[in-house]
């Protein structure tokens, strides 16, 4: 039987053997879960090898540094299309009340405007590191717990389009981490879609995202013989 198991909180530091050791009448296991808990199934196909699978939703391949505002941490792309959406609000009542009602992030608002105009007007940001070189705040165990399974085991990972993991995951692990490598993975960006995968019409997208690659993969329909639980 092929069973999805779903991983509810996240292992930063994974010291403790991870869940699917625990049940030893599983034979076969895709491990699953969003933002934190996304990492834990890396963690578990190191260490388990009853894990054939992995489906992360908005993995998250740095940690962010909590002494450090939020807005010197995010990427150029990120920065970005933060502001492209600040953007296409200057003409809604609703976001001119929240901005002079203090609801709005200001700090974040003038960091993606300042850094693009600077770019305009010729100024270039910080040099950016050697491809060789791993960047900063990335998640270590993580990038050793790929290395590990990579070649052994299918995986997908599922991206809103406004989710600010997704520029981590392709500015500074594809591009730089993953530089010159294969990448054995699927990705999907499910469009117009925020962090809980909303509208309704994201999550249908979702949803026959998650049951079209366990059937290419497993075999795996939605009930009935062959059916993943």
């Amino acid at each position: 039987m092929l069973k999805v198991w779903w991983y509810g909180q996240p292992l930063v530091e994974p010291a403790e053997p991870c869940e699917p050791i625990y049940a030893p009448a599983l034979d076969r296991v895709v491990a699953c879960g969003l933002c934190g808990g996304a990492i834990t199934g890396p963690y578990a196909a190191e260490r388990d090898p009853r894990v054939v699978g992995i489906m992360g939703f908005q993995l998250p391949v740095k940690v962010l540094d909590t002494e450090t505002d939020f807005a010197d941490q995010i990427s150029e792309e990120f920065s970005d299309f933060i502001l492209t959406l600040y953007l296409k609000k200057l003409f809604s009542p609703a976001a001119w009340r929240n901005f002079f009602g203090g609801k709005s992030e200001y700090r974040l608002i003038w960091k993606t405007a300042t850094r693009r105009l600077g770019r305009l007007l010729g100024k270039k940001d910080s040099p950016a590191p050697k491809a060789v070189e791993i960047p900063k705040g990335m998640n270590r165990n993580f990038l050793r717990a790929y290395d590990a399974v990579e070649r052994r085991l299918a995986m997908l990972w599922i991206y809103s389009e406004q989710e600010r993991a997704r520029y981590d995951f392709e500015s500074d692990f594809e591009q730089t981490c993953l530089a010159g490598r294969q990448r054995p993975y699927e990705k999907v960006v499910i469009p117009e879609s925020n962090h809980e995968f909303a509208p309704d019409a994201a999550q249908a997208t979702l949803q026959a995202t998650m049951v079209d690659w366990l059937g290419r993969h497993y075999g795996a329909r939605a009930g009935g013989e062959g059916s993943a639980e």
